[in-house]
């Protein structure tokens, strides 16, 4: 079903993609949210990576069956010595129950003989009878294969699922830092006509050298701060391209005009946590491990027998003489029935592998136990650190307003003489704050959403459907 939906997703996005005009490689391509997500699904190159090895897995997994194929055989040798040419055909062919079949026919010319012609046919049974007459013995190579084919797709799964996430997060974090930028520009503004302000009531005599250098250490500040946002807005860009598999010489725009709006999931432990353990992908592989390891365990066991085959023959044979004409048939077909029995005294080999075989499976079991232990932890930090952010963003969203209410009124009160240019700083400095908390909150808490969907394991695209119904609602708006 996940891959379904990101082929229909690529089909969709591959018609978006032809009615665009062709773009020069120097221009800039502007890339929102869902863009960005669509071009990591297609270019990451971890991502194709898994996609080769799952297709590896898949070939493996035909070719796993290669020794329950029919056989054909056949040999044509001549002696000189007695002037003797034999020519020989047989196929044969081995089932999962442990059962062997085999039938031949061969042809031998040899000259100056009574009876110089001669032809046989045979048909071979073998049915082994303990060890190796199971259907569960004979398919592990098969089994184990179909095993780490579902892995191989589980691990592709997993990483889109940590490739979008990645993608998520890194575009946020562009975000936060273009926001900075922007509040940083708009905070050095502010402070260069709080610096003019401060001259003029200098000049009217209201005003004194330490007011003014006051406002100048300010206006460096902001500067200072302007030019390590900008630094880091290319740090981000870099980190941004690297996750979508894009050249980092590429130039590519990214689009600022984003929802801070979230669709908050349903947040129940319980519901949350029986969805992590039938859709995570290391779960599902850890339950895959176990599954292949009790496998070998009864194999194990089943080894452990004496080996006890029952065989049967049969056959047919004819001479000929071609100068004469005379023709000898065998009277009956003949027929051979036989037991063959083998088995260690004491067993230590097969017994030590089947014990192995058990531990390393409660070592499994102890793995699992363990992951899902660490799955409870991650739900239960993620929802905590959610339900926080929601509380912090209200907390946040009030405060920025008091300091809005403080910086007017500190502004006032500065220009009437009752407190010094050192105060209203501080109150800029705070609003400052206030505005980049209270971003970083918003795009901190659509970040731990989309690492909710991780830890339990949704589907991949649920990021990409979530930002689409956002980008519509944003629009909806305007």
């Amino acid at each position: 079903m996940t891959f379904r939906v990101l082929f229909m997703l690529f089909f969709i996005l591959s018609f978006v993609y032809a009615d665009e005009k062709e773009v020069d490689k120097k221009t800039s391509i502007e890339y929102n949210l869902v863009r960005c997500l669509l071009t990591a699904l297609e270019n990451n190159p971890v991502c194709k990576k898994m996609s080769i090895d799952k297709k590896i897995a898949a070939i493996e997994l035909k070719a796993s069956a290669s020794s329950f194929e029919w056989i054909l055989s056949g040999t044509t040798s001549y002696n000189d010595s007695n002037d003797v040419s034999s020519q020989t055909v047989g196929i044969t062919k081995s089932f999962l129950t442990g059962t062997s079949v085999g039938v031949s026919t061969s042809i031998s010319d040899r000259s100056g003989a009574l009876l110089d012609k001669s032809s046989s046919f045979s048909f071979n049974l073998t049915q082994e009878l303990l060890a190796g007459a199971t259907i569960k013995e004979n398919d592990l190579p098969i089994f184990r294969s179909r095993i780490r084919h579902d892995q191989s797709a589980n691990k592709l799964e997993d990483q889109i699922r940590s490739t979008l996430f990645r993608v998520s997060s890194n575009y946020f974090q562009y975000i936060k830092n273009e926001e900075t930028v922007i509040i940083n520009l708009n905070a050095l503004k502010q402070s260069k006509k709080f610096l003019e302000t401060v001259q003029e009531l200098k000049k009217a005599g209201k005003g004194t050298n330490l007011d003014i250098a006051t406002a100048e250490v300010q206006v460096a500040s902001r500067e200072e701060a302007l030019l390590r946002s900008q630094t880091n807005i290319l740090n981000a860009l870099d980190l941004l391209k690297s996750s979508m598999g894009i050249d980092m010489v590429e130039n590519i725009t990214i689009f600022k005009d984003i929802s801070l709006e979230v669709i908050l999931p349903p947040l129940d432990f319980e519901k949350a946590y029986s969805h992590a353990l039938n859709n995570r992908s290391d779960m599902m592989n850890s339950k895959l491990n176990l599954e292949l390891q009790n496998q070998e365990v009864s194999v194990k066991n089943s080894s452990k027998k004496p080996n006890l085959k029952f065989l049967y023959g049969l056959s047919f044979s004819e001479a000929e003489d071609n100068f004469n004409g005379v023709y000898h048939y065998s009277d009956s077909p003949e027929h051979s029935l036989s037991l063959q029995f083998s088995m260690p005294l004491l067993r230590k080999k097969k017994i030590a592998d089947y014990l192995t075989a058990k531990l390393s499976s409660e070592k499994f079991e102890i793995e699992l136990w363990v992951l899902s232990q660490d799955i409870k932890l991650d739900i239960k930090r993620i929802i905590r650190e959610i339900e926080a952010g929601i509380k912090t963003i209200a907390v946040q969203n009030q405060r920025m307003k008091t300091e809005e209410i403080r910086v007017q009124s500190f502004e006032t009160r500065f220009e009437n003489g009752l407190i010094d240019s050192l105060e209203v700083t501080r109150a800029y400095d705070d609003l400052d704050k206030a505005r980049i908390d209270l971003i970083n909150s918003k795009l901190n808490l659509k970040i731990l959403v989309a690492e909710y969907h991780v830890a339990i394991g949704s589907q991949p695209t649920i990021v990409i459907e979530n930002e689409k119904i956002l980008m519509e609602k944003q629009t909806e708006k305007k």
